[in-house]
């Protein structure tokens, strides 16, 4: 670090060195302020001018009645194309159905209840068929009619973690046109106090998706209680 200055006369290079700067400053806002000069005279020579040719300009105050409203047709398809148009909407909507999103967005609420539930007449299974669809579609998929193309295991799984899986699960099941899955969920003896929390969210959840035509409790060999059999709707192929 340089030490203090104890000489002035060592300031006096410095001094003409800022005396200079400062001139060269006036200098520069004496040329930039004539500029400004010149630049509005300019202006006014040339509004001058204007008025000359032209005559004096008024602003006119347009009232509500002076505006022109203006329409956009719209082009309308030929007859030939609006079939077309029908089934591409269509063919979107199904697509739409297959998205994860779209399956995520039917499983928002956690707090939905199904209620149409079929018990056996024999015992205490839990079955539910879509409306509409025949108590034989039922008996059909107990009796394993369709054959089961995979599976799902969501042991040690939260309730978020495991309602997203389902959602994922499904969307791949419909992509890959599976028509019966089993989704296992398990009994709940790992649970707090052995409640099955999954058991009746994994049931509401299904329901849900408009996809999901039936489902069922799984035989005993297959999980029993503890696992549902899956029937999805038939994906058409394009």
């Amino acid at each position: 670090m340089p030490g203090p200055i104890k000489d002035f006369c060592a300031l006096k290079p410095m001094r003409k060195v800022l005396k200079a700067q400062h001139k060269a400053r006036q200098l520069a806002a004496a040329e930039h302020l004539r500029n400004d000069k010149k630049k509005q005279q300019q202006a006014k020579q040339a509004s001058a001018k204007f008025s000359q040719h032209v005559g004096p300009v008024f602003s006119i105050k347009s009232s509500s009645s002076d505006k022109i409203p203006v329409h956009t047709p719209h082009p309308q398809a030929p007859p030939h194309l609006k079939n077309q148009q029908s089934e591409t909407k269509s063919h979107t909507n199904k697509k739409q159905r297959c998205e994860p999103n779209a399956i995520l967005q039917a499983l928002l609420s956690d707090e939905f209840s199904i209620e149409n539930l079929h018990e056996n007449e024999n015992d205490s299974q839990v079955r539910f068929a879509r409306n509409g669809v025949g108590t034989d579609i039922l008996q059909k998929l107990y009796q394993g009619y369709w054959t089961t193309q995979q599976q799902l295991d969501l042991h040690g799984l939260r309730t978020d973690q495991a309602r997203d899986t389902i959602a994922a699960f499904i969307q791949l099941a419909l992509k890959r046109r599976w028509r019966c899955v089993r989704i296992v969920h398990g009994k709940g003896f790992g649970s707090l106090n052995q409640a099955p929390v999954l058991k009746g969210k994994v049931r509401d959840w299904l329901v849900q998706i408009d996809d999901v035509v039936a489902f069922c409790q799984a035989h005993d060999t297959d999980g029993g209680s503890g696992a549902l059999v899956v029937l999805l709707k038939a994906q058409v192929r394009f």
